[in-house]
């Protein structure tokens, strides 16, 4: 949604829209980056090892998006949301199949993009129905950095589960 908003935030922050639209290949190198170095790990030790390594990137891009209007933000933030992108592409592909198996892995596809989708949609509008309401892009941003390592450390809080149910998965499709 920051992207969507891209407008708002550069005049916000005081930033040149030109040369923010400009850095936009930096994004795309982060999700590159982010799509082969996870599918490399996974193949190694398993979506569900990667899955909580794979918001940080973004928290950490969101935070410094919140707290600094320098230049150099746009940069940082393209490159972290990237590679959180570019991660959770592997991650999503692997770890249904390493969680669930693959008796219904269309289903469980079909539900997880289809709720992709509908945040995709209504992301952008409620952070805009939260600008005209006074809670800017800065304070969304720190929010949601927060959301991100609020879900890491459940994710660790949780992983035993995860590891319980991907080895009787494994198991059962003789992995």
């Amino acid at each position: 949604m920051f992207i969507f908003h891209q407008a708002y935030l550069t005049q916000s922050k005081g930033w040149d829209i030109s040369l923010f639209t400009a850095l936009f290949p930096i994004h795309a190198l982060g999700i590159i980056v982010g799509a082969i170095g996870a599918g490399a790990i996974i193949d190694r030790v398993g979506a569900w090892r990667v899955l909580p390594y794979a918001l940080a990137p973004l928290g950490l891009g969101l935070l410094a998006l919140a707290l600094s209007n320098s230049i150099w933000v746009i940069s940082i933030f393209f490159i972290t949301f990237g590679l959180s992108a570019g991660m959770i592409a592997p991650i999503a592909g692997a770890l249904w199949v390493e969680i669930y198996g693959t008796a219904n892995l269309g289903k469980l596809r079909a539900l997880a993009i289809a709720t992709i989708v509908f945040a995709s949609a209504a992301g952008p509008g409620f952070s805009g129905i939260l600008i005209d309401n006074n809670f800017n892009l800065d304070q969304q941003a720190f929010v949601y950095a927060l959301f991100c390592f609020v879900v890491v450390a459940a994710h660790f809080m949780t992983r035993s589960r995860f590891k319980k149910r991907a080895e009787i998965i494994s198991d059962e499709a003789g992995l």
